[in-house]
């Protein structure tokens, strides 16, 4: 390494991410970079180096430092030491000291008034672009070129909440082979919206009650659909939601949905809202879906 290298110290790592560089060594490669985030992928897994302001996720390294990505160009080898990753012969991240975060969430029993809480709170800061179009119409566009973006992943959408609510397998496959990759970004927005339903199947199961279908099948009939339809990059965001593990934006929502707190669910919500251009949002929409179709009457 020349005298050049930046040295970073990790200040957390997900414990999914800490469990995989002990199995197996990491060499890969920059996906994509970022001022606050650099995406590393080797075949399969991905490993995102990212800012505090980022913070903690299931796939996430978050580094003691602003901004430092700058200068990293996608392709420049990365590789894991055994004590630091180490990218081109730019930058070293040192895990040494990295405490050890849990991206996997335990849902609480939430009641009623808290998903209503937090529905409300949606529909007042709802804007156009984000696939909360799906529940709300009165927000969709009525011209340009984002209306067959936005009708067709609210046709797909809603016709995957009712295949899993009827435990229709076949339906779940082929509507979320309709969502997955739809959209632009890192994570498109379709499997934004399936990052947030997997979560919500979770958190309300009492919308799968009908179907006979488990939280974990519907979230695996999910993944299988999704992966072949998607980027290396959003099927490893899929593979941890699947698993049950989300950012540290979504815990928050957990613990305050849990204590049925208006205000600091209005707090979780806006929080998760300003993730992304609109990640956040579409997410929140998926996170959605199973309470407005289980509470018809909400939407």
């Amino acid at each position: 390494m020349s005298s050049r290298v930046k040295t970073l110290t990790a200040r957390s790592i997900s414990k999914t991410i800490a469990a995989a560089m002990n199995d197996a060594p990491f060499r890969g490669r920059v996906w994509s970079s970022f001022p606050a985030a650099c995406n590393l992928v080797e075949r399969d897994r991905v490993v995102s180096l990212v800012t505090p302001a980022v913070g903690d996720g299931p796939l996430n390294v978050v580094v003691e430092s602003q901004e430092p990505f700058t200068d990293l160009k996608a392709g420049t080898e990365a590789v894991f030491d055994g004590e630091a990753i180490n990218i081109g012969g730019h930058l070293k991240v040192n895990l040494q000291a990295a405490e050890v975060w849990n991206p996997l969430i335990s849902w609480p029993e939430i009641a009623a008034p808290a998903m209503l809480a937090l529905w409300e709170h949606l529909r007042e800061q709802a804007a156009a672009g984000s696939l909360l179009t799906v529940w709300i119409p009165e927000i969709r566009p009525i011209r340009g070129v984002q209306i067959a973006f936005h009708e067709t992943a609210r046709g797909a959408a809603e016709r995957l909440l009712l295949a899993l609510q009827r435990g229709d397998q076949n339906g779940i496959i082929a509507h979320t082979s309709a969502l997955a990759g739809l959209g632009a970004g890192a994570t498109p927005a379709g499997d934004d919206f399936l990052m947030g339903l997997m979560a919500g199947l979770r958190a309300w199961p009492q919308f799968l009650s009908a179907g006979d279908l488990s939280a974990a099948d519907a979230c695996a009939f999910i993944v299988r659909a999704a992966a072949i339809r998607t980027h290396v990059f959003s099927t490893a965001h899929l593979r941890a939601a699947q698993a049950g593990e989300m950012s540290t934006g979504w815990h928050r929502l957990a613990a305050v949905l849990a204590t049925n707190d208006g205000t600091a669910i209005q707090e979780a919500v806006d929080s998760l809202l300003a993730f992304g251009s609109s990640s956040g949002a579409d997410a929140l929409a998926g996170f959605v879906g199973p309470y407005l179709m289980t509470e018809p009457d909400k939407i």
